[in-house]
């Protein structure tokens, strides 16, 4: 089954909005000195987005499947989504197929 366009720009609006508001409440951005390192390239047809979080409290797990996972696994099904909870922080890998016309374009 194809994701929709429709969700698949929710997913890439919701997810690094989530991302952060984690980061913010738990993450790198709850400490002062912590930070975020976000950087998104288009390589032929994906979408790469690098989500790194440092200085922040050492990253565990959730104990619980929470909004913003569901979003961007759920959203972004199909797709390369990983996140990786290492001590130093939080790592969000995502690569995404990339039809122009079809997520941010409108048809014509």
């Amino acid at each position: 089954m194809r994701r929709s366009p429709a969700k698949t720009a929710t997913a890439l609006a919701l997810g690094p909005h989530e991302l952060c508001t984690n980061a913010v409440k738990y993450g790198s951005l709850s400490v002062p000195g912590g930070r975020v390192h976000l950087k998104w390239v288009i390589e032929s047809d994906k979408l790469k987005l690098n989500w790194v979080e440092r200085g922040g409290p050492p990253a565990k797990p959730p104990q619980k499947i929470g909004f913003g996972t569901q979003v961007l696994t759920r959203g972004l099904s199909g797709e390369d989504v990983r996140l990786v909870f290492d001590p130093a922080g939080v790592e969000g890998v995502f690569s995404i197929r990339w039809r122009t016309r079809s997520v941010f374009s409108p048809a014509r």
